[in-house]
């Protein structure tokens, strides 16, 4: 059998891609800057900030930034910042737009999400959000934990923040916001410089080895990531599946089924994992293994339609942050 170690092969091939792609390439500006702006409202950023506004957050204001975190992404986030009723902290709706554009390849993100941030002390703070990262690359500082309830509306974050909170707590002005906002940032970068993670090079932090070999490692296996444990069964349940199918269809003797199989079952990866590398060789592996040897047409049916599906996603996804950022282009000029 020889597709298993090819594709095994090509798997190591792109871990170290992975890792030259981070580590030294990566970068984020030292500082930012929170720039005014009017934008057009995403259904989600207009229900959390709905929600907000009924539970008595008052508004500060409206803000973007524009940041380069590599030499083919761009990203924009649009954030509307609050005040809380009892002045404990600040609310914070955001809209994160990503794109990427390589040489040949396009690909965005949308991400919305709600944060409510707190002082506890003059280094202290406590932050609770109902938005999750895609991969959990940074490490936590103990000072200033984070808190998440991904996917929970408003109200159950002001209840979790209030009870986690208590009377341990700095009054907050509106005044002040921006200058606490943009602070944060770099403090955060400083802090994940201490871990090794980023070293500072001028005005940027510029990523490490060490990030860029734990991003190779989440961008497969999503270790660290709360949802990991779930991922690894859906992938193996996955591969289980497709193997059972293949040896059914081997078995019938029907003609081209098994090269049929595989096609649905690309289509199949496709579209349930957005990062399809290792799902795809462990299922070129089980599909070998559960015939007894390689199979040239099923595996070619596999490969096709499981990198057009995977193409045309990310098409989708790039068209709907283009048109987003271009929404916010246009309403800030």
């Amino acid at each position: 059998m020889i597709s298993p170690w090819a594709a095994l092969a090509y798997l190591g091939w792109r871990f170290q891609s992975g890792v030259r792609a981070i580590a030294g390439r990566h970068s984020a500006p030292a500082t930012i800057e929170l720039l005014p702006a009017r934008f057009e409202d995403d259904p989600r950023f207009a229900r959390f900030a709905g929600e907000l506004a009924a539970i008595g957050f008052a508004p500060i204001g409206d803000y973007e930034i524009r940041t380069v975190m590599g030499a083919h992404t761009r990203n924009r986030t649009c954030l509307r910042a609050f005040l809380a009723p009892d002045r404990s902290g600040y609310a914070v709706v955001y809209e994160l737009i990503g794109l990427t554009v390589r040489p040949g390849a396009r690909t965005g993100a949308q991400k919305v999400w709600a944060e409510l941030v707190s002082r506890t002390g003059e280094s202290a703070s406590l932050t609770t959000s109902n938005g999750e990262p895609p991969l959990a690359l940074m490490d936590p500082n103990p000072e200033r934990p984070v808190r998440r309830f991904p996917g929970a509306p408003v109200t159950t974050l002001w209840d979790e923040h209030r009870k986690a909170l208590g009377n341990s707590f700095s009054e907050q002005s509106p005044d002040e916001f921006g200058a606490r906002f943009t602070a944060a940032w770099t403090r955060s970068f400083e802090f994940q410089v201490s871990r090794g993670l980023y070293v500072r090079a001028g005005d940027r932090f510029v990523a490490t080895g060490k990030l860029g070999l734990r991003s190779a490692l989440e961008f497969h296996l999503h270790l660290r990531h709360r949802t990991g444990m779930r991922y690894a069964i859906t992938v193996m349940a996955a591969v289980a599946l497709f193997a059972l199918a293949a040896t059914a269809a081997d078995r019938s003797a029907l003609p081209y089924a098994v090269p049929l199989i595989a096609a649905a079952a690309g289509a199949v990866f496709a579209v349930s994992f957005k990062h399809f590398e290792l799902p795809a060789v462990l299922a070129i592996c089980g599909l070998a293994m559960a015939l007894g040897g390689d199979e040239p047409f099923a595996i070619a049916a596999f490969l096709v339609v499981l990198v057009q599906g995977a193409i045309l996603l990310q098409r989708r996804r790039a068209a709907k942050a283009a048109a987003r950022m271009g929404l916010s282009s246009e309403s800030t000029r």
